[in-house]
């Protein structure tokens, strides 16, 4: 027997013996206008600001220290009249902000509202999360990515919803 095999029939036995869902509630999927994620800077700062008025612990993953830094510089400009306490995590791990941008992989055990996954794969700890953010902006490449992402949380079991933009 292969080892995916053994792997999905040990899956199976183990949720057949606890009935719970051991991943996450929800996987919301965003299909954004904007061709990168770069250009839809704002539409994430309205995102995280809803998370943060909900007080939400939120965790914003990047995969880039640049464009984490790009999103910190955003969150203090976008509006004018409101203001999202955040951090880098990487600067301040500790920091009891309820917004957190991050670019490592991380271990958030009592920060686990929300992850607004602005990277090409799901990472390893989404299940630490209660909901997952998935932003999929009008480029093939990253339309494919997102497929793939949709793919994997439908085989993880999880409730994967498709919004549009608004």
């Amino acid at each position: 027997m292969g080892i995916k095999l053994i792997y999905s029939i040990l899956n199976l036995v183990f949720r057949i013996i606890f009935p719970f869902n051991m991943s996450i509630a929800n996987i919301d999927f965003y299909l954004l206008t904007e061709s990168s994620l770069v250009v839809a800077g704002r539409y994430i700062c309205r995102l995280v600001e809803k998370c943060y008025q909900q007080q939400q612990r939120t965790y914003i993953y990047t995969d880039s220290e640049k464009f984490a830094y790009q999103l910190n510089d955003l969150l203090w400009t976008f509006n004018d009249t409101s203001f999202i306490p955040h951090n880098i995590y990487e600067e301040n791990p500790n920091s009891m902000a309820l917004v957190k941008i991050g670019y490592t992989k991380v271990d958030l055990k009592d920060h686990n509202d929300v992850l607004i996954n602005l990277t090409e794969s799901v990472p390893a700890f989404y299940k630490t999360f209660k909901q997952v953010v998935e932003l999929i902006p009008s480029d093939e490449l990253l339309k494919t990515a997102g497929r793939k992402k949709y793919k994997f949380y439908k085989t993880e079991g999880c409730k994967v919803e498709i919004k549009e933009q608004s």
